[in-house]
């Protein structure tokens, strides 16, 4: 398959470059044009991750379905008093948002002083007396596209008049704040944080990669490949995104994948052309050659690793009915997008670009490059080259085993304490508008911002303060508002003792009213019942979902070892890596570390989309560089069974440069979207940076190698049956130019 998709890419170079430009371009144009109505970060979702069938969303349904106006959009002024604002400006903005369709009713407080209820108009002026209210209220008969071309309208006017009314006032400010507004500023930044962590992170790494592979020539080949690759993603996205929910935290994630796999696995293959081209001559025929030898000696191994990373992604296809199957077919796609552009595209661009690919002589000269650039393309002069660190740490493997063990466990130690969270408006920036208008709306107007919880009881008024009193009665409630009728049930407002509506204590709080008898049907909704009923659904499938992970794992690394303890080895190596990363995460979060950089909502918990992308892509990158490592002479190339023992050397230094090519491309990928302004973009990218660096430097400098060398020649060791069914399931290896099973 391999040498045949060689001679392919090599034969048919400019139709598979012809054929990726277009599919760039059309992934480009449907993610970024308004085409079937919407573009992709119209299409996402960010409204959090509500579990299907759970209390929290059967009671937010409930309250959707039964509300008497559809969504109301607030301006708030600040600085200005009602009674000192222009009345013929408020005038005819209250009727020309009358007139818009979809508008119920518009209310201010000089119209509501001079109407039947005066006393209402209290309700939309400030604690402080100098700010007021415009609500406008919409009808709840509109469609989903109708409700927010209504929003966007109604917001564009209030903008206007909150312009109109402030001008020359000194102090004064305007604000237009609603739920929709809310999510569309999620989305257009998960959109910015998108382009801001491509834009620093492909510098970062073509830098690196001019080191690595000896030339810009040579860096510039998977950079371009990555480009049109991510485009391709973004066009799948926006598809997928007609099918389910995809969160606009989905696709960040599955951007940053994307763009670090097809930069690591490019990367990968340049590297092994610049191996093959420096064993021929340069003529052009030989090019050809060399790119077939390149695919089809490390196409084997690019496969299996971007497998061992689609399946931790496609274990959360398990986890229904949570929101996390979307998360794992996005990342799929993003992995399949990224392997199938490496053995394609970037075979297809190394070819155009021919003798330009070598290392250039420069970069032999640097002291800092000199190991980079030269190290897999010269031959071995003495043998096999030795592992001079595993030598040193094999004096003392045992003390090195477990101080790295000890190290580790103490690492991930605070993960046991992990607190998921799932923010909606606090994962915007202190600067967006969004969330300034909702903090000054629950400072200066407490009756008209929303509770911190609410309980919807299946029963009349009259029933309801029975149940008042006893959730009032409760520990953690500050104060239960007197309950509003909505349709045939009856609405409670509570208020908690904690600023933090989605901390641990509020989540107790939901526990305890949840387990009062009541004598009636109730649910309680809000962001702290969400993360319970989020948290309550993962116990389940959680665990039938691991378990076919680590059993799918385990398989494919014994098909690729033919050992039983090398793989439970890997295993268990990314899982104290993971749990290391998870764990520092944790501290930082918890502690407070870094506040002005990871914003104030940090300190209250992990957002669960780092979380699971940690855990997953987390898990599955670290198992990609064992699967690296473990198959050297699969990367060697040699020529003929005779020279396979002298190859060896190569194959290892190849697997070691494409190792570490990969490795610190995906890092500065991550790290790019580590500085990301959505906190959960954030948190994600900084989560994956610290799985990178524990694994880099914890795993692969001490623990690997300090197993290896207790292990000995156990660590390849199975039982007799094993090994003969190994023998006729191993994975092929490429050998003389063509494939068969070794033995």
């Amino acid at each position: 398959m391999f040498p045949s998709l060689g001679r392919f890419a090599a034969h048919h170079a400019r139709l598979l470059v012809v054929v990726w430009v277009v599919l760039a371009a059309t992934g480009y144009v449907l993610a970024s044009a308004h085409l079937a109505g919407s573009n992709l970060s119209e299409r996402l979702a960010a409204d959090g991750w509500s579990v299907t069938g759970s209390e929290s969303a059967e009671g937010s349904k409930i309250l959707q379905d039964n509300a008497a106006a559809g969504e109301e959009i607030t301006l708030l002024i600040k600085g200005l008093d009602a009674t000192t604002a222009d009345a013929q400006t408020l005038s005819v903005a209250r009727s020309e948002l009358g007139l818009l369709p979809g508008v119920e009713a518009v209310f201010d407080p000089q119209a509501l002083a001079a109407g039947p209820a005066p006393e209402a108009a209290a309700n939309l002026v400030a604690d402080e007396g100098t700010g007021f209210l415009v609500v406008v209220d919409l009808r709840t008969s509109l469609d989903e596209q109708a409700h927010r071309s209504t929003v966007l309208a109604v917001a564009a006017r209030l903008d206007d008049l909150g312009r109109r009314l402030t001008t020359g006032v000194s102090g004064a400010s305007a604000t237009v704040g609603s739920p929709t507004l809310i999510s569309e500023s999620i989305r257009h930044q998960a959109q910015r944080d998108m382009v801001t962590g491509g834009l620093i992170a492909i510098p970062l790494v073509l830098a690196a990669l001019v080191l690595i592979l000896g030339g810009f020539r040579a860096a510039l080949l998977p950079i371009a490949a990555s480009v049109m690759a991510t485009a391709v993603t973004l066009g799948a996205l926006w598809a997928l995104a007609s099918l389910l929910d995809l969160q606009a935290a989905d696709a960040t994630v599955a951007v940053m994948m994307g763009l670090g796999l097809s930069l690591g696995f490019g990367a990968w293959l340049v590297a092994r052309f610049q191996v093959e081209l420096r064993r021929r001559h340069r003529a052009e025929p030989v090019l050809a050659a060399a790119v077939t030898r390149a695919v089809s000696g490390s196409g084997p191994t690019a496969v299996l690793a971007a497998i061992t990373i689609v399946v931790p992604m496609a274990g959360l296809l398990l986890l229904r009915p949570t929101p996390l199957p979307s998360l794992g077919l996005a990342g799929i796609c993003a992995a399949v997008i990224s392997i199938v552009s490496a053995l394609t595209l970037v075979p297809a661009l190394v070819l155009i670009a021919g003798r330009h690919v070598r290392p250039a002589a420069w970069t032999t000269r640097l002291p800092w490059a000199r190991h980079t650039a030269t190290e897999a393309i010269q031959p071995p002069s003495k043998g096999p080259d030795p592992a001079r660190w595993a030598g040193h740490l094999g004096r003392r493997p045992r003390w090195v085993l477990a101080g790295s063990v000890v190290l580790l466990a103490a690492l991930a130690l605070p993960a046991f304490g992990i607190h998921l969270r799932i923010s909606h408006v606090e994962s915007l920036p202190e600067s967006a508008k969004q969330r300034q208008f909702l903090s000054q709306l629950a400072e200066q107007y407490p009756s008209a911002s929303s509770s911190d919880m609410q309980v919807i009881a299946a029963t009349t008024l009259e029933d309801v303060p029975a149940l008042r009193t006893r959730i009032g009665s409760l520990p953690g409630v500050a104060a239960v508002a007197a309950p509003v009728a909505l349709g045939s049930y009856s609405v409670l407002g509570i208020d908690l003792t904690t600023s933090d509506a989605g901390g641990s204590a509020a989540e107790s709080t939901v526990r305890d009213v949840r387990a009062l008898d009541l004598g009636v049907r109730t649910w309680v909704t809000g962001q702290a019942a969400e993360q319970v009923d989020f948290t309550d659904a993962l116990h389940g499938p959680l665990w039938w979902a691991a378990a076919l992970v680590l059993l799918v794992t385990v398989l494919l690394l014994f098909l690729l070892t033919g050992s039983i303890v090398a793989p439970l080895r890997a295993v268990l190596t990314a899982g104290l890596t993971v749990a290391a990363a998870l764990g520092i995460l944790t501290s930082v979060t918890r502690q407070g570390y870094f506040a002005p950089a990871w914003g104030p909502g940090a300190g209250g918990g992990v957002e669960s989309t780092a979380v699971v992308a940690v855990i997953a892509f987390g898990f599955g990158l670290a198992l990609s560089c064992e699967v690296v490592r473990a198959s050297p002479a699969r990367t060697a190339g040699s020529r003929s069974d005779q020279d396979a023992t002298a190859a060896a050397p190569a194959g290892s230094r190849v697997a070691r440069l494409a190792s570490a090519a990969g490795t610190i491309a995906v890092g500065l990928v991550c790290a790019g979207f580590a500085i990301s302004h959505l906190l959960s973009s954030r948190q994600v990218g900084a989560g994956l940076v610290v799985v990178i660096a524990v694994d880099v430097v914890i795993v692969r400098l001490f623990l690997v190698p300090a197993t290896r060398a207790l292990a000995g020649r156990w660590d390849q060791w199975a039982p007799g049956p094993v090994r003969r069914l190994h023998s006729r399931a191993r994975i092929p290896v490429k050998r003389g130019g063509h494939v068969r099973r070794p033995g």
